[in-house]
């Protein structure tokens, strides 16, 4: 004689069991599909393009509000002051006055 189960592991044998049948009607729903590839799940409308063309010109990701041009109007200024005293050059005006770009060295 078979020894009778405790209610706990009655419960997880018949959860088990319908996770099975589940699996199994789910796999003859989708005998006939196939997965999308790569450039199919990617495929967005000319409208949806354009909007994140849009987006990424900006610098913008979804969700994300565009941030105030403010404080960079004063990052420029602040940068633009600096470069007059002649502190924060870019690399371009620094090899200008070193005479041109620097060859490298072979080893």
């Amino acid at each position: 004689m078979r020894k009778k189960k405790s209610g706990k592991e009655q419960s997880k044998e018949n959860k088990k069991k319908k996770g099975e049948k589940k699996r199994q009607e789910e796999r003859k729903e989708g005998e006939g599909k196939r997965k999308k590839g790569k450039k199919e799940r990617r495929k967005r409308g000319k409208s949806e393009k354009k909007e994140g063309e849009e987006e990424r010109a900006r610098g913008e990701k979804k969700g994300e509000e565009r941030k105030g041009g403010k404080k960079r109007e004063g990052e420029k200024e602040k940068e633009e002051k600096e470069r007059e005293k002649g502190k924060g050059k870019k690399k371009e005006e620094k090899q200008k006055e070193r005479g041109g770009k620097k060859k490298r060295r072979e080893k």
